[in-house]
């Protein structure tokens, strides 16, 4: 198809695929168009495996179930709860850059049944906790899951790919060749975060499981009809023009605001020292790989609202993500303003 009617696959119009399939595979992968399904935005992506793996499920007559490390993202969960998917969330400590480990994959599978359809979500560069995956951490985890799910799913969320150093990238993701788990895997990208353009809904979901492709493709058959050719061709332009040269600036905009929150809030820290008081947050905990976000420990005895009084910034509770209550976890988005001094 032109982009102007109806395709016969229904997966997107090929010049974008083929655009989504090059941008991956600079990372060490190598998709082709035809393993390349184009979605708006990564969580019509999301839905879309999920509705995946119920439909195998039933097929096989097999239990399916979300894996959610947490903290996470939290809507995939929610999508799965909203189609009657039971969520097994699993914390993640800092520690490994909150990825999932073995361990807790075990304890997690215990009395659960081994033929199970089950999707294990993962964010190796992660909202909201600004970490990255620890990458041996990371490869015993799915190696594991493939063990004791073989016919499970890994959706493998990589909306702050470019955010990171581009050997790192590659590092984390040649884990997934290595445990032989590629078969297994969705690989999401998309392109509002790393293009700037929280608005811009344009994703493509990543497959050379030729069964899974097919499920898609026959889901996407009332899904696709249903998109703007106009946001196909506008994702083709941004990958084919917009440099990552370009992007890169982007990101070190990002990292410059992320550095002035975190000097401001040392600075109330060591401010309140001065004055014989308790200090508001654990500072030395926080990653800072992605620079986007700040997920902050309050120290026992305070709440988002002492930080809010003491700068303003509206946070986000960790427990949205998943975080228990009782560690104090808040989320600051860097924002697009710029920071000025406050009185």
């Amino acid at each position: 198809g032109t982009g102007h009617g109806y395709q016969n696959e229904a997966v997107g119009y090929l010049p974008t695929r083929q655009a989504f399939a090059e941008f991956i595979n600079r990372y060490g992968l190598n998709f082709r168009a035809e393993e390349t399904v184009f979605s708006y935005g990564s969580l019509p992506a999301f839905d879309g495996i999920l509705q995946l793996a119920q439909i195998l499920a039933k097929r096989d007559g097999v239990p399916v179930h979300l894996i959610n490390p947490e903290p996470t993202f939290p809507v995939v969960a929610a999508q799965a709860i909203r189609r009657d998917i039971p969520v097994i969330s699993i914390s993640t400590s800092p520690k490994t850059g909150y990825c999932i480990t073995a361990e807790s994959l075990c304890t997690a599978f215990e009395n659960t049944a081994s033929n199970a359809r089950d999707v294990l979500y993962i964010v190796p560069m992660s909202n909201p906790t600004s970490s990255i995956n620890d990458p041996e951490v990371l490869a015993q985890a799915i190696a594991e899951f493939h063990r004791l799910r073989p016919k499970g799913m890994i959706i493998v969320d990589l909306a702050y790919l470019e955010m990171i150093p581009k050997a790192h990238a590659k590092d984390i993701l040649s884990r997934f060749t290595k445990a032989g788990v590629l078969d297994q895997c969705l690989f999401v990208t998309s392109l509002s975060k790393l293009y700037g353009d929280p608005g811009g809904r344009a994703g493509a979901i990543h497959t050379n499981n030729p069964l899974f492709f097919q499920e898609l493709k026959t889901q996407w058959q009332t899904i696709y009809a249903s998109m703007a050719s106009a946001v196909e061709n506008e994702a083709l332009a941004k990958l084919k023009f917009v440099t990552k040269k370009a992007r890169q600036r982007l990101f070190k905009l990002f990292n410059t605001r992320q550095k002035a929150v975190l000097s401001m809030l040392n600075k109330i820290d060591t401010d309140r020292a001065s004055k014989g008081l308790e200090p508001l947050m654990d500072i030395g905990s926080v990653h800072s790989d992605i620079p986007l976000y700040l997920f902050v420990k309050l120290n026992e005895g305070f709440s988002w609202l002492d930080l809010f009084r003491e700068t303003g910034f509206v946070v986000v509770p960790g427990e949205v993500f998943g975080a228990k209550p009782e560690d104090r976890m808040v989320r600051i988005a860097v924002g697009t303003e710029l920071l000025e001094e406050r009185d």
